[in-house]
């Protein structure tokens, strides 16, 4: 068995994962302030080389 690979961080408690035809990642935060993360939910999108990284939704402002 490999050893696991980061694709991303900076995230805010991810929760949810989806992913597309072109094999591309959504990734959907909580929305829930735990250990300082802002408030508010967001949805990224990780492209599948992990090259592009997209912000989709931010619903909330930012701190």
């Amino acid at each position: 068995m490999s050893s696991p690979t980061v694709v991303a961080d900076g995230l805010d408690f991810p929760t949810s994962l989806a992913f597309d035809d072109d094999h591309g990642v959504y990734v959907a935060e909580s929305g829930l302030p735990f250990g300082g993360a802002a408030p508010g939910g967001r949805i990224w999108y990780l492209g599948r080389d992990g090259a592009e990284h997209r912000l989709i939704a931010d619903p909330w402002p930012r701190r």
